[in-house]
């Protein structure tokens, strides 16, 4: 710092150090490529809103990350090499799709795993996110409960953010970014009005 300029030095806590590496080996080491789609999720929450009317009864709650969770589970069966990694000469694709997941903490944010997650219902799914965010603010994950991801989503739109081009987990080869779900004007193909 310059003379005469005041500064606080903050410590990094281990975590925080070690998620700043992985992220700083990400650029130079998996190309990144950004594509940006808005869909429609008018079925989609209503679904979400009948499951958790069926689901009341045994306090469960589906949200919408665990819509996403198993929405790119499913994709990433159709298309395997979003579920791979580089391994310097040759890629390997994985078997089973173990969905990363970020969970801001108050030590900085951490990634844990939904394993298995394409042969999983949205119930069981909801209940070990919920599980794994309530561990993860705890301080109490586990290495198994971190190690072994395939795939990555992050979720970004409870803080009202629109665009976002994340940076992929290494050495996974596909990190799903979700933002904000919102009400907007879409012309009608079909009707002659628009």
């Amino acid at each position: 710092a310059g003379a005469g300029i005041k500064y606080t030095d903050i410590p990094l806590t281990s975590l925080r150090q070690s998620l700043a590496e992985l992220l700083f080996r990400a650029k130079p080491t998996v190309p990144h490529w950004y594509f940006s789609v808005d869909i429609k999720m008018d079925a989609a929450m209503k679904l979400r809103e009948e499951f958790n009317r069926a689901l009341q009864k045994d306090n469960i709650k589906i949200s919408v990350n665990d819509l996403v969770i198993k929405a790119t589970a499913l994709a990433c069966t159709k298309v395997p090499q979003a579920n791979s990694s580089w391994q310097g000469t040759f890629i390997r694709q994985y078997k089973s799709v173990n969905v990363c997941m970020s969970v801001d903490t108050p030590r900085g944010v951490v990634i844990p795993v939904v394993f298995a997650a394409e042969k999983k219902g949205l119930a069981s799914i909801s209940e070990e996110t919920r599980s794994l965010a309530l561990k993860a603010r705890d301080n109490k994950l586990q290495p198994h409960d971190f190690e072994g991801g395939t795939v990555s989503v992050t979720n970004v739109g409870m803080i009202g953010v629109t665009s976002f081009p994340g940076m992929v987990n290494p050495p996974q080869a596909c990190m799903v970014g979700v933002c904000c779900t919102k009400d907007i004007l879409v012309p009608d193909e079909v009707s002659s009005l628009g």
